[in-house]
């Protein structure tokens, strides 16, 4: 979570409230979701896959392929995919029950 420009601390708390009570939230501040943008840009400017990225930029032994290492080692991306696939699986129930709960609108013609 970042608050925009107009946004209070007030405001901060209230949304705060609302997604913590679905989920985990980090504060982050602003100018680093600069790198995150930079690092999509790479993946849809350069047409590489992902993966193909994280090897032009990681060095053998560095830091970054340490931390992937332990990322992967542990399951991270299996998790990942897990979570997008049981989230989008949700939306559909949610969906559905929804659509249950609405009710139909019958137009008479004359």
């Amino acid at each position: 979570m970042s608050l925009g420009g107009s946004a209070t601390e007030q405001d901060g708390v209230l949304v705060g409230k609302l997604f913590g009570s679905v989920g985990m939230i980090w504060k982050a501040d602003e100018k680093l979701f600069d790198a995150v943008l930079g690092a999509a840009s790479m993946a849809v400017q350069s047409g590489k896959h992902p993966g193909q990225l994280k090897d032009d930029v990681t060095s053998p032994g560095g830091t970054t392929i340490a931390g992937i290492h332990e990322l992967e080692k542990n399951g991270f991306r299996g998790t990942l995919m897990n979570a997008v696939v049981a989230a989008a699986k949700r939306s559909q129930e949610l969906s559905q029950e929804l659509k249950r709960l609405r009710p139909i609108k019958i137009k008479h013609v004359s």
